[in-house]
C-alpha cells in the first residue's frame, strides 16, 4: 500500500491555509491605512494653503460690498473657513471658542477676538446698518490674520 495525502479543501496537494485565510484581513487593514494617511496629506495641504485662500476671497469683499454688515458677515464667513482649514476644524460651526484652544495665546490672538466679536455683532444686527470703508476693515483684518499665521509657524 502506498501512502498518499488526503486532499485539503479538495485539491491534492496541501495548500498552505493559514496564508490564504489571513489575505482579505491584510489586504482590508491596508487599504484602511492608506485611505488614513491619504486624508492626513489632504488636511495638511488644505491648512497649507488656508492663508493664500483668505486673501484672495478677502480682496473679493473689496470689490462686492459697501454696507457694514456685508462686510463683516463676508469676513466673518472667510474667517471660519480659514481657521476651519487651519485648525483642522469644522468651518460651519466654528466659534472663536472652538479655535481658541488651538491658537497660541499672545497679541494676534487677542486682536483675532476682537475681530471675531466684532463680525458676530454685525452679522447679529439687522436694524443698525451704515455704509464701511471695505478696503480699510479688509486691511485691517489682513494684518490681524498674518499675525496669527506667524505665530502658528
Amino acid at each position: 500500500l502506498e501512502s498518499r495525502p488526503l486532499p485539503m479543501l479538495g485539491w491534492a496537494r496541501p495548500v498552505p491555509v493559514l496564508p490564504i485565510l489571513l489575505l482579505p484581513p491584510l489586504l482590508a487593514g491596508g487599504i484602511v491605512l492608506l485611505g488614513k494617511k491619504r486624508r492626513r496629506i489632504r488636511r495638511t495641504a488644505k491648512a497649507a494653503r488656508a492663508y493664500r485662500a483668505y486673501r484672495k476671497n478677502a480682496a473679493r469683499i473689496t470689490r462686492k460690498h459697501r454696507m457694514k454688515s456685508e462686510i463683516y458677515g463676508a469676513l466673518d464667513r472667510m474667517l471660519r473657513v480659514y481657521l476651519g482649514d487651519r485648525l483642522h476644524l469644522n468651518p460651519g460651526a466654528l466659534s472663536y471658542r472652538e479655535a481658541e484652544t488651538r491658537l497660541p495665546a499672545g497679541k494676534a490672538t487677542e486682536k483675532l477676538k476682537r475681530l471675531f466679536e466684532t463680525c458676530e455683532a454685525y452679522r447679529f444686527t439687522t436694524a443698525f446698518d451704515e455704509p464701511g470703508n471695505a478696503k480699510q476693515i479688509v486691511h485691517r483684518a489682513n494684518r490681524i490674520v498674518k499675525a496669527v499665521e506667524r505665530s502658528l509657524k
